[in-house]
This record gives structure tokens, C-alpha cells and sequence, in this order.
């Protein structure tokens, strides 16, 4: 059995060996762009699953680095949870950067984003928060203005 150290070593080794060998010999990386684009046109279903399912795990991961549990309430459940930005700005920080969450879930697992500013909370427990900071507008105590009609006119 090989430990997770030596499988980490070794991929490492072979990723920086197919680097230098594509490097090297172009026309194999152009071949394989070929083979695989050509994989694609002919298996689009299965394209879509898969990168569904590799941005599911990206986004579990990530979750997990944070620690994997609502901090208010504890539920770990990764389909409802969501990170939370402590002071704001986390739509900016997704849709400015061009990149889009994937590449913000990326950064999380490789670590090169820093996650002191980022929280893991539960859907409902993420909108509250929202509420208290004022990003969302809250209706509970709204009274609309009733309006009488009289004779053509609409008086307040």
C-alpha cells in the first residue's frame, strides 16, 4: 500500500514529466487535444456529467477546508451549504474576477486564497445574515399606502 505522502509525491513527478515531454514534443499534445475535443463532440452528455461532477467535488472540497458544518447551527449537509463571506463582497469577488466560482472553489483547495474572511453557513442561515447586514431588503413590517378612489381620482 502506498501512503498518501508517496501518491502525492509521485503524481508531482508525473505531472512535471508530462509537462516537459508535451513541452518537448508538440505534436503529442496537439494529438491529444484532438483526441479528447473529438471525445467530446462525440459524448456531450457525458462531457456534462463529468464536469459536473468534478465541480461538485471542487465545491465539497472546499466546503470542507472551512471547516464542513454551518458555524451557527452545525449541519453538515454539503448540499445546502454555502460560503459565506465575513465582510462582504463575495458577488464581487466571484463575478469581477472573470473567473466564476469554480476558480474561487480552485483557489480555496490549492490555497491561494487566503479563507480568514470565509465562513461555511447554511443556506437559511446565510440569508439571515444577509438580512442583518442590510444586503437584502425585509418587508416584515411594510404597511403599503392604501389608495381611495374618488370619482376619477386617486387620492393617498
Amino acid at each position: 500500500m502506498i501512503s498518501n505522502n508517496d501518491l502525492s509525491e509521485r503524481r508531482k513527478y508525473q505531472r512535471n514529466y508530462m509537462r516537459l515531454y508535451r513541452k518537448n514534443n508538440p505534436e503529442y499534445y496537439k494529438n491529444e487535444l484532438n483526441i479528447r475535443n473529438e471525445w467530446i463532440k462525440n459524448n456531450p452528455e457525458y462531457h456534462v456529467w463529468n464536469q459536473s461532477y468534478y465541480n461538485w467535488r471542487l465545491r465539497k472540497t472546499a466546503i470542507q477546508k472551512l471547516g464542513g458544518k454551518c458555524v451557527i447551527c452545525g449541519i453538515e449537509d454539503v448540499r445546502i451549504l454555502q460560503i459565506n463571506h465575513k465582510n462582504g463582497g463575495g458577488n464581487e469577488e466571484v463575478n469581477n474576477s472573470g473567473k466564476g466560482n469554480i476558480a474561487f472553489y480552485r483557489d480555496i483547495v490549492k490555497g491561494k486564497r487566503l479563507i480568514d474572511d470565509l465562513e461555511v453557513r447554511c443556506a437559511n442561515h446565510n440569508v439571515l445574515y444577509e438580512y442583518e447586514r442590510g444586503k437584502r431588503n425585509d418587508f416584515t413590517n411594510y404597511q403599503p399606502k392604501v389608495r381611495k378612489w374618488n370619482g376619477g381620482m386617486v387620492s393617498a
